[in-house]
């Protein structure tokens, strides 16, 4: 999949599309970067290109805005990171927050990693500190076929008729209930939409109480083959097989099918 096919399975309205090339130094006039996030920009990005711009006038969606925040329109933004650069997962990430964090608006960051693409959103809020300011409301959710299930059903899940369209919070919060299920069902196998937000919302917490105990276990066991006391192993042993079993009752919590 490309880049194009992405865009395309998106189906945004033809009148929002404006495929506008966005200077790096655009990026590196805002905020207080760091030198390496200066040097990063520079040296990792091939491009970035303003996909598209939902506005209520182009979609139909109504603006939201309450105490916390205000969604006047939607960008889609693409990145192509330079191939020799894109290895690094952690400037991957890095890069990523950085252009979030510079539009003002909430953004679909589409993203060209190697061969594969991510996904990425990020609600905003305003600013406790700063009048006018919007700041990203935790760190980006990001997606992408190495750590999540990009199948047939997901990808047409994302189409702009299939969001919820009664606003743009809700809209914006309907494509990240999408990406969310795509990384649960990196446990299930499968992937399969819920309308239900709170369920979604439960079911993630699940999904990252797993790989906190998938990153458990893995620190537990190479801890044991250097552990020179028995007694000490034993418990280390006890203890991964009780995060072993926390992970089989939220498997069987997300309908993970299980051989009886």
């Amino acid at each position: 999949m490309t880049i194009d096919t992405l865009v395309a399975a998106l189906t945004l309205p033809p009148e929002s599309l404006l495929e506008q090339r966005i200077a790096k130094q655009l990026f590196l006039e805002h905020g207080a970067l760091t030198a390496s996030d200066r040097h990063n920009l520079v040296d990792t990005v091939e491009g970035i290109l303003w996909v598209a711009e939902l506005k209520s006038a182009n979609s139909g969606i109504p603006i939201y805005r309450d105490v916390e925040r205000e969604y006047l329109e939607i960008a889609v933004l693409s990145l192509v990171f330079r191939a020799e650069s894109a290895d690094n997962s952690k400037t991957v990430s890095r890069i990523t927050e950085l252009v979030h964090r510079a539009i003002p608006y909430p953004v679909m960051l589409i993203s060209q990693v190697n061969s594969d693409l991510q996904l990425s959103i990020a609600h905003k809020r305003w600013s406790l500190n700063e009048a006018g300011k919007t700041v990203l409301e935790g760190d980006p959710l990001m997606v992408d076929p190495r750590n999540t299930v990009w199948s047939d059903d997901f990808i047409s899940s994302l189409a702009f008729n299939n969001q919820n369209r009664s606003n743009f919070y809700t809209f914006y919060s309907s494509w990240e209930s999408r990406l969310k299920r795509s990384k649960i069902a990196a446990i299930t196998g499968f992937y399969q939409h819920s309308i239900h937000q709170e369920k979604v919302d439960l079911e993630y917490a699940d999904y990252i109480r797993y790989t906190s105990l998938q990153k458990t276990i893995a620190e537990l066991r190479a801890a044991a083959r250097g552990e020179p006391q028995l007694n000490k192993r034993v418990d280390m042993n006890l203890e991964i097989a009780a995060a072993e079993r926390a992970m089989r009752d939220i498997e069987r919590r997300l309908g993970k099918p299980h051989e009886e």
